[in-house]
């Protein structure tokens, strides 16, 4: 800690200069770069960078003209952030059953829950891989529903040949602990909307901002700083700037042809050993795991296998895999419509 300190206050007068606090401001700069190359990287034609990414929910929520007893359609089973903005805007959040295989939202449960009052979709995209965005998209045009997609996990995953930023109306990243991307904080949403892009705007930047880059009169008009201001911290863009930078050239790295030859040895079957000698059993429920080869689960569609233990120690499980170069991390084990108030 004192070694990076020391480099900061090296570059202290840099870090002060008066365009890199002008970007925390008008969106100039880092933070202007950081949020087109994103934009770019994650298929999508417009990007707004946020505090996290429950705040940027919250700007696709407002964005979307959601309000008070209104009805949003979310799964059951995902981080209570990508929740709990649809509660501080009055509206209800309606719980969809998930997927056994996959646990995330089942597409097949969405439309029994559709009434006069639903107005949106959120779904996540849990663990890496993409829910199933062609079946919620037909839905959701079927009804009129907007759809918001929770990608905090599924940075780099594809759906058919383009990132997953680039469906739904707003799709929202993280870049917290545990991201694909993890510079200490921060989220990004994404839209292909011009429309959208600018509202969003209007809700989450400094006015300053609004006035210098939405383009209709009404929305500039009304852009009087009446928002959260939940603009990104510039230091925070230039550490997603370099992060981003890593990530690119780490995916074309292990996107090669060896590599993917080297993911062919991890396939059910090779578990099988790990699994015996653990007493696993492949049942989607309980105290999950979900296990997948190292840096693979967001390139490659593969099969996820969650498993519940039968009195073995959580810890050995971990190292042992681990030392077969699988990843295995504890997930969710409450529902989020199990969890108190």
């Amino acid at each position: 800690m004192d070694k990076l300190i020391k480099e900061i206050e090296k570059n202290w007068d840099l870090l002060q200069s008066s365009d890199f606090l002008q970007s925390e401001i008008d969106g100039s700069n880092s933070i202007e770069y950081f949020e087109n190359h994103f934009a770019e990287f994650a298929d999508a034609d417009y990007a707004i960078s946020h505090t996290n990414a429950s705040t940027a929910i919250l700007t696709a929520l407002q964005a979307l003209n959601i309000k008070s007893d209104d009805e949003v359609l979310v799964p059951e089973f995902t981080w209570p952030g990508s929740i709990y903005p649809v509660i501080l805007l009055g509206a209800k959040p309606v719980m969809i059953s998930s997927e056994k295989i996959s646990t995330n939202i089942d597409p097949e449960k969405i439309e029994e829950k559709i009434n006069s009052k639903t107005k949106a979709i959120i779904a996540a995209h849990l663990f890496g891989y993409p829910c199933n965005i062609k079946k919620i998209m037909k839905i959701a045009a079927k009804n009129d529903l907007k759809v918001i997609f929770d990608a905090a996990q599924s940075l780099t995953a594809i759906w058919g040949k383009k990132r997953t930023g680039a469906f739904g109306d707003f799709t929202v990243f993280s870049f917290g602990y545990g991201k694909k991307l993890n510079i200490g904080g921060g989220g990004m949403l994404v839209c292909n909307n011009k429309r959208y892009f600018e509202k969003a705007i209007s809700l989450s930047q400094h006015p300053l901002r609004c006035h210098l880059q939405i383009t209709d009169t009404k929305l500039r008009r009304n852009a009087a700083g009446l928002n959260l201001n939940c603009r990104m911290n510039p230091t925070t863009s230039i550490l997603g700037i370099i992060g981003l930078r890593k990530l690119i050239n780490h995916n074309q790295d292990i996107c090669s042809p060896e590599f993917y030859h080297l993911f062919k040895h991890f396939e059910k079957e090779d578990l099988s050993d790990i699994i015996h000698r653990f007493e696993l059993e492949a049942i989607p429920s309980g105290d999950n795991f979900i296990v997948f080869p190292q840096n693979i689960t967001q390139l490659y569609k593969i099969k996820t296998m969650k498993f519940i233990t039968k009195k073995v120690n959580l810890v050995s499980i971990k190292n042992i895999l681990g030392e077969n170069g699988i990843c295995c991390k504890a997930v969710y084990s409450v529902k989020i419509k199990n969890q108190e108030s």
